[in-house]
């Protein structure tokens, strides 16, 4: 009798890095933490896991920065500027035009939800091809 394949199991681990002492992200530990994600493929008990992806990302707490936002966004990263300068104003709101402009909204699917809470930017994710 053969033994039945066993389908891969794939695990994804987060965390986030939260410290004051944090070199890097340090000085903006009260609205900002770095976060990473590990993807891992288990092919079988007899088999090592094997890391297959990584992704790391901002977590931005809007609110602790809201009436310095395009500042306060300008020194952490690269990437928080950008982001800050395209789709947010210096409120940290979703541009209107995204919402309402007939060629620059889209599909329509961004909204007023997306002016509160926490968001994510993630900076980058690696796959590996095999």
């Amino acid at each position: 009798m053969t033994e039945a394949k066993k389908t891969p199991s794939v695990q994804i681990n987060s965390y986030v890095r939260d410290s004051k002492e944090d070199i890097e992200y340090g000085p903006f530990h009260k609205w900002l933490k770095a976060a990473t994600a590990v993807a891992t493929v288990h092919r079988s008990a007899s088999r090592a896991p094997k890391q297959v992806g990584k992704a790391t990302a901002f977590i931005i707490d809007r609110a602790a920065i809201r009436s310095t936002f395009h500042r306060s966004m300008e020194s952490p990263h690269p990437e928080t500027m950008e982001l800050a300068l395209t789709i947010f104003d210096r409120y940290g709101r979703l541009k209107r035009e995204l919402m309402e402009h007939i060629v620059r909204k889209g599909s329509g699917v961004w909204g007023e939800e997306l002016d509160e809470g926490n968001f994510v930017l993630i900076v980058d994710v690696d796959v590996s091809e095999k």
